[in-house]
């Protein structure tokens, strides 16, 4: 408790030394003060962790400590306790008005001193122990930060080869080992960015940085472009993508970035959790008071209730698909938060061994419920 100091400003010696007696049996670092300039001199050049401020004293009645201390910037958050007789405050409300946080009677009492300023040790630890733990998480997200930009746009260059030969090669002419190295190559490209990406907006989450920037578009046409990323890398898996009304507008204020990861993370998850040979199904559709709603079916393992009711993380573990394709939590919790950024529902239907239902709805624009 060495670390802890306390400031004893009282003129009554005997007060001081049996305070000092009491607290320095608990191990506390002392310091004292016979008059109130004094003890608002060394609270300013020593700031302490609590203040025991005697009333009254010959040199100030203590109301006049007791504001100054609270008054200036570098003292005002130093909780002060009040020490005296009971006939020595003529206005208690005053005195906590002022900022005091508690008043103890002399003569002082050597366990309840003790245990009143045990209490302000432990509300002091924890104080420190947050301040640690929130920079431990910002140094983390600093670096996390500088490595998910560092390798982004050498990912996403690599995504964009990949993508292209697959599309411009001779399936025939580098046979079909060369092909599936290919789509593999290709799958594990758009996985990672998908990855990073996710990483970025939990960083950007826990900064308080997450903000949507909306603008009217067209929700079908970033379904279909979203779909054709993704049936390469269900083919490897033997997996049908399916997609029902698609051929109509659906015309939303969105913004564009978070409804793309969003149905990234979703047709992602119905990829790795489905079953070899398996369907996906992707629709939307317009319904009543202009409401979109999207829904991405899968005919995989499913869920129990039980792990429905703790899907988002950090409440459940780290999960892996049918082949253990790795699933780490955070496309959900992304997903969820750029629903709710959308101010929009995000849900889904479950049945252990016949699938799942991933569904969110949203506002459309006003051009769309005309």
């Amino acid at each position: 408790m060495s670390e802890f100091t306390i400031l004893i400003v009282d003129d009554h010696t005997p007060h001081v030394l049996l305070a000092e007696m009491i607290l320095k049996e608990e191990g506390y670092s002392l310091l004292s003060a016979s008059c109130g300039k004094e003890g608002v001199e060394i609270a300013r050049k020593n700031s302490p962790h609590l203040i025991l401020l005697a009333f009254p004293m010959d040199e100030t009645s203590g109301y006049e400590t007791l504001k100054e201390l609270k008054s200036y910037p570098g003292t005002t958050h130093i909780p002060v306790i009040i020490t005296s007789r009971q006939q020595d405050i003529t206005n208690i409300e005053k005195v906590f008005r002022l900022g005091a946080i508690e008043h103890l009677q002399y003569p002082l009492k050597t366990e309840e001193l003790a245990c009143r300023i045990r209490h302000h040790y432990e509300f002091y630890q924890l104080k420190r122990m947050r301040r640690e733990l929130e920079y431990a998480i910002e140094s983390h997200n600093l670096l996390y930060s500088m490595l998910t930009q560092a390798l982004y746009s050498p990912l996403n260059l690599l995504k964009f080869v990949n993508s292209s030969l697959l599309r411009i090669v001779d399936r025939k002419q580098i046979g079909e080992d060369g092909f599936e190295m290919l789509q593999t190559m290709n799958h594990t490209t758009v996985e990672m960015s998908l990855c990073l990406n996710n990483m970025q907006q939990v960083i950007k989450l826990d900064q308080h940085k997450l903000k949507a920037h909306k603008q009217i578009a067209d929700i079908n046409s970033i379904i279909d472009e979203v779909v054709e990323t993704y049936r390469p890398i269900a083919a490897l898996k033997n997996v049908t993508i399916y997609t029902q009304g698609l051929e109509n507008d659906l015309t939303g204020e969105i913004d564009i970035d978070m409804i793309q990861t969003i149905l990234q993370n979703l047709l992602s998850n119905a990829v790795k959790f489905n079953s070899t040979g398996g369907a996906i199904t992707i629709s939307s559709a317009s319904l009543p008071n202009g409401i979109i709603q999207v829904s991405v079916k899968d005919s995989g393992v499913g869920l129990s209730q039980e792990k429905v009711e703790y899907l988002f993380p950090p409440t459940v573990p780290k999960t892996s698909g049918i082949i253990n394709e790795y699933g780490s939590g955070l496309g959900l919790l992304v997903c969820r938060t750029f629903i709710e950024a959308h101010a929009g529902r995000f849900w889904v239907e479950s049945e252990e061994g016949k699938g799942t239902t991933f569904s969110f709805s949203l506002k459309a624009s006003a051009r769309e419920t005309e």
